[in-house]
Formats: C-alpha cells, structure tokens, sequence
C-alpha cells in the first residue's frame, strides 16, 4: 500500500497537541534562555563608544548664497 503526500500533513491539532505536550520543555528553555541573557546583560561592562567627524566647507564669499563670511569666523 502508497501512501500519497497528503498523509503525511499536520493538522492544526496536531501541532497544538505536540506544543502542548512538551509545554514543560518549552518554558524551561526560554525561562533559561531568558536568564542567562539578563544575567550577561548585568555581569557584563558597560562600553559605550562614539565618534563624529565635523567638516565645514565653506567660500569667504559665496556670491550664489549670498553670505559673507568674516575671516575671524574661521577660528569659531
């Protein structure tokens, strides 16, 4: 005797009585997974790191925007 492919579907209540059957296992695992990653999150250093770059382009004067720069702004 063949069996056609569409004997071997899940049903709906099949998969929930299989996730209710190992319920147990499945709340351990992510009680304990849980755990673990709160537990490395407070045991662990704290590290922070930045950095930015500034970079100002600009033209003394700009007759296209129409601003006039100083020379002393350079420093500012």
């Amino acid at each position: 005797m063949q069996r056609s492919p569409a004997d071997f579907v899940l049903s709906f209540v099949q998969i929930g009585a299989m996730l209710k059957a190992r319920r147990t296992l499945i709340a351990a695992v992510t009680t304990a997974s849980v755990l673990v990653a709160g537990g490395m999150t407070v045991m662990l250093p704290k590290t922070y790191q930045a950095s930015a770059d500034i970079f100002i382009d600009y033209r003394v004067n700009d007759p296209i925007a129409g601003k006039q720069f100083q020379p002393m702004q350079d420093e500012s």
